[in-house]
């Protein structure tokens, strides 16, 4: 993890010596930390606001897609094949209370939040839409599977989608992907940068 502006630097590269290979997703905190997750080790790592890194836990099976809800008492993250986990987030950024938080239909990637709490999640069938209880609230449906995606733009009412499974040059199948832009009434969360 490097940070670019307003210098380059290296946040952290590896834990306790073994590299990182397979760093996943991403999301800060208001107070200027860093969570994060790595699929080969099952972990989820944070950056506290001071440079300390620690592993918060290393048995999150598929650990990729990670989100904080806007009051940042909760973090989400994508445990494949079983679905997501919600964890209550402490005052020192650790977490605690591991519990299953919903298992979306064909697979979960990638996860954004909109202004309310809703969860966003990336999968094979398109967008799936979940309430902060947990509740199925719908399905934005993709051309193809997705991997990630993020509310953007001035009003965050644009959604930026990551689909995958292209095919590639002269029709050959390839892991291709291509970025989808979809005009939304829903909101993005606005209190952080994600």
């Amino acid at each position: 993890m490097r940070v670019l502006v307003p210098e380059r630097k290296v946040l952290a590269d590896n834990f306790e010596g073994k590299p990182f290979l397979s760093l996943a997703d991403i999301v800060n905190d208001k107070k200027g930390g860093v969570y994060f997750t790595e699929i080969r080790t099952a972990s989820v790592y944070y950056i506290s606001p001071s440079g300390q890194l620690i592993r918060l836990a290393n048995d999150v099976q598929g650990a990729n897609g990670i989100m904080l809800s806007p009051d940042e008492k909760t973090l989400y993250v994508t445990n494949t094949p079983a679905g997501i986990l919600a964890f209550d987030v402490q005052a020192d950024g650790s977490i605690q209370s591991r519990r299953p938080f919903v298992k979306p239909e064909s697979g979960q990637d990638g996860l954004a939040i909109d202004a309310v709490g809703r969860l966003y999640v990336a999968s094979d069938l398109g967008i799936q839409v979940f309430s902060l209880d947990g509740q199925h609230l719908g399905l934005i449906p993709t051309p193809r599977q997705t991997t990630t995606l993020a509310f953007a733009g001035p009003d965050k009412k644009t959604l930026y989608v990551i689909g995958r499974g292209n095919d590639g040059p002269e029709g050959k199948k390839a892991d291709a992907r291509s970025m989808y832009k979809i005009m939304m009434l829903a909101e993005g969360f606005k209190g952080r940068a994600t």
